[in-house]
């Protein structure tokens, strides 16, 4: 089995390590970000054996297409409201035979949600991140969970938008890309500035190899597919870890 010091963690605690980096890269002004990754976080070893087995088990067969028009859960993150909410519900409500639209929000601060329509789309949870923390990311994780969570059949795909976000797009082009089945990320293996390079790659690649750190924007479209499994890569990986922690090697040994 694959064996951890002390200091394993679950994969929030990984990538929390990212905001430690990050604070002490703060010193390290012009600090190149093509230095040599490290592979020494006993957390990625223990986990990097079982990834081939993770991303077999998690991601689902593509299933086919219900009944009806397509759903899209749109998931968002705030911090006390939806600046634009009375564009998203028109546009939410002007077509429901084409596409049905569905909203989860995350707030930071859901005690100063005052709009009936929003306090009623809160998810039970928040995170209060800042500005550029990874609790972004894991609230990202936790609507997806939650969404698919749900009574009744999972929405078709889900969308993140931030709170400035508005559509540009009718439902019927909407409901085509949805029906396409794809998910959409923009990503970036490397950074463009110095920010970037101290405060999101460099801390990362101390972690985790080179190959495995993207940049991402947050506005990410997710087909049911690939929900479930980002939703089942957390819990796995977090299986994996556990059973590390323990001595056994987690679910399936190394």
């Amino acid at each position: 089995g694959t064996r951890a010091g002390p200091g394993m963690a679950s994969l929030k605690d990984l990538l929390r390590r990212y905001e430690g980096g990050s604070a002490g890269a703060r010193g390290a002004r012009g600090a190149s970000a093509e230095a040599p990754p490290s592979r020494s976080s006993a957390a990625w070893d223990a986990l990097e054996p079982h990834l081939p087995r993770i991303r077999s088990e998690v991601l689902p067969a593509a299933a086919p297409a219900g009944e009806g028009p397509p759903t899209l859960a749109v998931l968002m993150l705030v911090i006390s409201g939806v600046p634009h909410e009375e564009l998203w519900r028109a546009w939410a409500e002007h077509d429901p035979a084409t596409l049905r639209v569905v909203f989860f929000i995350h707030a930071k601060f859901p005690e100063q949600v005052t709009s009936p329509w929003a306090a009623a789309r809160l998810v039970p949870f928040t995170l209060r991140p800042r500005w550029g923390s990874v609790e972004i990311t894991m609230a990202m994780h936790r609507l997806v969970v939650h969404a698919l969570e749900q009574p009744g059949e999972p929405p078709s795909a889900f969308a993140f938008a931030s709170e400035t976000c508005v559509p540009v797009a009718g439902p019927a082009p909407a409901a085509a890309a949805i029906g396409a089945g794809l998910s959409w990320m923009c990503t970036a293996s490397s950074a463009t500035n110095g920010y970037a390079a101290q405060k999101q790659f460099e801390p990362l690649r101390r972690h985790l190899p080179r190959e495995a750190v993207l940049k991402a924007d947050q506005w990410v479209l997710l087909s049911r597919r690939h929900a479930r499994g980002v939703a089942g890569l957390v819990r796995e990986a977090d299986a994996v870890l556990a059973g590390a922690r323990r001595g056994g090697g987690g679910r399936g040994g190394a």
